[in-house]
C-alpha cells in the first residue's frame, strides 16, 4: 500500500501518534522532492525551447512534468487528511494518558487517606500516654520524649525520630525524684511519756551531790 492509500485509509483505521507522524513527515518530504523535480524539469524545458530541434525531448519533459504535477496534487490533497489523523491520534493518546494518570491519582488518594487515618489513630493513642505517665509519677523520666509533630513534614518526622533512636539505647530506669511520695500518718504526742520524762529529770537533779 502506497503513502496516499495509507493516508486516506486512516479514516477507517485509527493510527497511533507515531504512525500518523511518520505519514505526515513522509508526505512533506515527498512533496519537497516533487517540487524540486518540477523546478528542475521546468528549467530543462526552457533550455530545450531555445533550440530549433528537440520537439520530441520537449514532449518527454512535458509528460514528466505532468506526472510530477499529478503527484504534487495528490500530496496536497492528502496533507489535510494526514494532519487530521495526527490531531485525532494525539487527542486519543492524550485522553488515554489522562485516564491512566487519573487512575494512578485515585489510587494515591486512597493510599494517602488510609495513611492519614492510621496516623490520626496513632496520634490519638500517643497523646493519651502522657496522662498515664504523669499519674504514675514518671514526669522526670518523660522529659526524654519529643513532642509529636502535628504537621507531617520530612524534617518534623526526622526531628521526632532522632531522640527516640538515642533513647532506645539507654537503660530506662525510673528516677527516685519523680516517684510519688507517700504521706505518713502524723503521730500524736504521748502525754504520759512526756510527764514521765520531766519527772525523771527532776529526780536526777535532786539526787546529784552538792559540791563543797
Amino acid at each position: 500500500m502506497g503513502l496516499i492509500d495509507t493516508i486516506f485509509s486512516s479514516k477507517a483505521k485509527p493510527l497511533t501518534v507515531e504512525q500518523a507522524t511518520a505519514n505526515l513527515e513522509t508526505l512533506r518530504r515527498k512533496r519537497a522532492e516533487t517540487t524540486a523535480a518540477i523546478v528542475e524539469a521546468t528549467e530543462r524545458r526552457k533550455a530545450l525551447l531555445q533550440r530549433d530541434e528537440g520537439d520530441g525531448e520537449v514532449e518527454t519533459v512535458d509528460r514528466e512534468l505532468s506526472r510530477y504535477e499529478l503527484k504534487l496534487e495528490r500530496l496536497d490533497l492528502a496533507e489535510p487528511v494526514a494532519l487530521a489523523a495526527l490531531t485525532e491520534s494525539r487527542a486519543k493518546a492524550r485522553a488515554a494518558e489522562w485516564r491512566r494518570l487519573a487512575k494512578v491519582r485515585f489510587a494515591a488518594d486512597s493510599k494517602y487517606a488510609a495513611a492519614m487515618r492510621a496516623a490520626i489513630d496513632a496520634l490519638v493513642e500517643l497523646v493519651a500516654i502522657p496522662d498515664r505517665i504523669h499519674n504514675g509519677g514518671y514526669a522526670a523520666e518523660a522529659m526524654i520524649f519529643a513532642i509529636p509533630p502535628r504537621i507531617l513534614t520530612p524534617e518534623a518526622v526526622a526531628q521526632f525520630e532522632r531522640p527516640q533512636e538515642r533513647n532506645r539505647r539507654r537503660r530506662l530506669c525510673p528516677s527516685s525524684r519523680s516517684m510519688p511520695r507517700r504521706r505518713l500518718p502524723r503521730r500524736r504526742p504521748n502525754r504520759r511519756a512526756s510527764v514521765w520524762r520531766r519527772s525523771r529529770r527532776r529526780l536526777i537533779v535532786r539526787a546529784a551531790p552538792l559540791s563543797s
